[in-house]
């Protein structure tokens, strides 16, 4: 049984049985292996913590296969999650890597902006299906405790129903006279008990209590009773194992590291055992024995961006910035082929292999949502072992919970269409996304300008074009860091009516390339004139959005199969419209002057 868990269902089962999961801040290896042990021999369901200040000697990118190589072998149920994460672009690599648990930490922050930040990655989480923790009051500093101004920092009651309706968080972490870190000699937490109930009578959500190290074993054994589920501890881990290393190093200094490191080891063991020991989560893995404990898909496994095939490549899923690199110089373009079932995902991929042309796979949010997030982890594993290069890319993302989704389900680029917006706004959303996908190496495509629409195609557009103006493209790429840029010249999504011809503006085109040097790109590529294809692509445009072409000629071989067939098998109807779909792939490909290019990467 595979225990890599969902926070959401280790934090609910808490919930129901008046128990808290305890969340071990690990910092490495032997910290998390240590929780791991202590988690088992007491048979209690467990949460690996990675506060966002140990995050850059313990990464989202080492945590997370490291945690799941834990669980692997685990006898308990272990969730993963982001402890009091406040930078951006560590919260999407996080959701990147596979955290099932998300803490956003704005309670610095005056009340409405917390309830901004919050709300805002809350919008963003769920969409992928994480659990998000929020916290509403500041926990105090141990070093400098004091009572009193500890309860100046405690949770107002009057805020939680606001705060829980205006953001929508699972998981409300509360102060209630805690702190974190280690308290001087003596001094000891008081929580406020009487505060703390109340909290939870008004709280819909199961409560976090931070600050657990130092706290008495009486109180912890108690504040199950008033909502709380989940119980932070991380110093007095640090702590025991920094006291551990300390100590053996002081009576035996020539001792190996892997000596030392087991007793450290040992020693974070033994604290966690003794917090496991009052949360009232021992003997609760009965619980998750019982019924299957909800487990994280594959698709949160997230393969490495490094690559080798032939041209010592390992990995052919690619960034659209490096799959448009060599267009510009080589002069071609690669069709990016909107997919929405897995014989779209054959055309395309075998299609590409056998011509050796590289190739975008592409999907918008409503076909996403259509054949559903897994479907994806089949598509990834199908184009990581391809002997060409592709692209997994988002069709016309209309917000940052779109491009989050995309980025969960392992895309390597994300398209943010704001062009409907105002211009400063459409600025302000293409820079946040930037920022955010950057940072984990995906790339990312803005719009500028509208595309025209036929009314014939699920990427919609406006029955007016508005021409995407050189000198603002100029600006925008300048000031949002785009990959790449989608231009409005003329072109619509879907296939134009007998009494409609597309008419695109050549001189726009060849203007915009003088202002801008990052790859453009054409929408609306199907059922355009061919000479007008071929010369925007010696204008700059590097990659060519295909969608109604291929899906038409799809669907005619089908109903042309129906017609003639009495079979109602798919291997009887499907093989034909996959063959007809492939001959338009490879018309375009040899269109755009990409077949046979995968020898350029």
């Amino acid at each position: 049984m595979r225990m890599y868990a969902a926070m959401n269902d280790l934090i609910a089962r808490a919930a129901r049985n008046q128990y808290a999961v305890l969340a071990i801040n690990c910092f490495n290896l032997e910290s998390a292996r240590a929780a791991v042990k202590a988690a088992e021999e007491q048979r209690a369901p467990l949460i690996l913590n990675v506060y966002q200040g140990h995050s850059r000697h313990f990464p989202p990118a080492v945590a997370v296969p490291l945690v799941q190589a834990l669980a692997a072998n685990a006898r308990v149920p272990i969730a993963l999650a982001l402890d009091h994460g406040k930078a951006f672009p560590l919260i999407g690599q996080a959701f990147r890597a596979g955290f099932t648990g998300l803490m956003i930490d704005a309670s610095s922050e005056p009340l409405a902006e917390n309830i901004r930040q919050t709300a805002k990655v809350v919008e963003m989480a769920h969409t992928a299906g994480v659990c998000v923790e929020g916290e509403l009051g500041h926990i105090a500093d141990a070093p400098t405790y004091a009572l009193a101004d500890a309860a100046v920092k405690m949770t107002q009651v009057a805020d939680v129903v606001p705060f829980l309706e205006q953001t929508g968080i699972d998981l409300l972490a509360v102060s209630v006279g805690t702190a974190h870190g280690l308290y001087p000699a003596g001094v000891k937490p008081q929580i406020d008990f009487q505060r703390l109930a109340a909290l939870h009578g008004v709280s819909p959500v199961p409560l976090a209590l931070h600050g657990g190290s130092g706290t008495p074993a009486d109180d912890i054994r108690r504040v199950s009773q008033h909502g709380v589920a989940k119980i932070n501890v991380g110093a007095a881990v640090f702590d025991a194992g920094k006291q551990a290393l300390h100590q053996a190093l002081k009576q035996h200094p020539a001792a190996e590291l892997p000596d030392l490191l087991a007793l450290m080891e040992a020693a974070c063991c033994e604290v966690v055992h003794d917090y496991l020991s009052c949360s009232g989560s021992a003997n609760q893995i009965l619980i998750f024995f019982c019924c299957n404990p909800v487990r994280v898909s594959e698709r949160q496994r997230r393969a490495s961006l490094c690559r080798k095939t032939s041209r010592g490549r390992f990995n052919m899923l690619i960034s659209m910035k490096e799959m448009l690199s060599p267009t510009r110089q080589h002069r071609f373009a690669i069709g990016a082929f909107n997919v929405a079932d897995s014989c779209f995902i054959r055309a395309v991929v075998e299609e590409a292999e056998a011509t050796q042309t590289p190739a975008i796979i592409s999907i918008h949010p409503s076909e996403l949502a259509f054949v559903t997030d897994a479907f994806f982890g089949y598509v990834r594993e199908r184009t990581l072992k391809s002997t060409v290069p592709f692209t997994l890319h988002l069709d016309h993302g209309a917000s940052v919970a779109h491009v989050l989704r995309a980025i969960q389900c392992g895309f390597t680029s994300v398209m943010i269409d704001g062009s409907l917006l105002p211009y400063e706004e459409n600025v302000a959303l293409t820079k946040e996304v930037v920022k955010l996908a950057h940072a984990v190496g995906v790339s990312v495509e803005g719009e500028l300008g509208t595309i025209g629409d036929t009314g014939t195609s699920v990427e919609g557009g406006v029955s007016k074009v508005i021409y995407t103006d050189p000198a603002q493209a100029e600006d925008f790429v300048r000031r949002t860091g785009v990959d790449t840029l989608a231009v409005a010249i003329g072109t619509a999504h879907g296939i134009y009516p007998k009494d409609m011809k597309p008419e695109l503006q050549m001189h726009i085109l060849r203007d915009i390339s003088q202002h801008v040097s990052i790859p453009l790109v054409l929408h609306g590529g199907s059922a355009n004139p061919d000479a007008e294809v071929a010369e925007a692509v010696t204008l700059g445009v590097g990659k060519i959005n295909i969608s109604s072409d291929m899906k038409y000629a799809y669907f005619q071989k089908v109903r042309e199969v129906l017609t003639r067939e009495t079979w109602w098998d798919p291997n009887v109807i499907y093989p034909e419209a996959i063959e007809a779909a492939k001959a338009v792939i490879r018309y375009k490909m040899n269109l755009f002057g990409g077949l046979g290019k995968a020898s350029l990467y």
